[in-house]
């Protein structure tokens, strides 16, 4: 039996074993595809909405820049 031969036949096994063996992927979260459900949080409150768009925006802007003052600061201590 030649080289070929015996590894399309392990190849073929093989592959049978990971299709039979593979898991079911589940779900982690269930989200409604209609109008109004297209955010992971509720747009009822604008109010609560927008504070939490900015807190986002902000908080993501800034923080390379705290983290970049805070180890600026650290070196400066250091020496």
């Amino acid at each position: 039996m030649s080289l070929v031969a015996r590894n399309l036949g392990l190849r073929a096994s093989r592959s049978i074993q990971m299709v039979q063996l593979r898991p079911v992927q589940a779900r982690f979260a269930h989200i409604e595809n209609t109008v109004g459900h297209a955010l992971p949080t509720s747009v009822e409150n604008k109010t609560w909405l927008g504070v939490k768009m900015v807190l986002f925006g902000t908080v993501g802007f800034a923080l390379p820049f705290i983290i970049a003052g805070y180890q600026l600061n650290k070196s400066a201590g250091s020496s």
